[in-house]
């Protein structure tokens, strides 16, 4: 979320704050998910998904063999490593 007042992005997952262009050592940046538009840290994701997943999407765009050029958020890179699975197991 962005608080105009502050000129800051808030992560839409723990609420830690910072501009836009920082970065931070124990959350690293902020991010926007192009698909669900929500702000988060790169600490979320790492948290969630691990930094190899972080590492994959963000460099090699994949998830798993899927191709992906999108910068998604814990929540969205779920539902499509969920769908994903789905078509492997298929």
């Amino acid at each position: 979320m962005y608080n105009m007042a502050k000129d800051t992005y808030e992560c839409d997952f723990c609420g830690w704050e910072e501009p836009w262009d920082a970065s931070d050592d124990g959350h690293g940046s902020m991010w926007e998910c192009e698909d669900c538009g929500k702000h988060f840290c790169t600490k979320c994701f790492t948290a969630r998904w691990g930094r190899k997943a972080w590492d994959t999407m963000l460099h090699a765009g994949l998830i798993g063999s899927f191709e992906t050029s999108r910068i998604m958020c814990p929540e969205c890179y779920g539902e499509i490593l969920k769908d994903y699975s789905k078509k492997e197991g298929a």
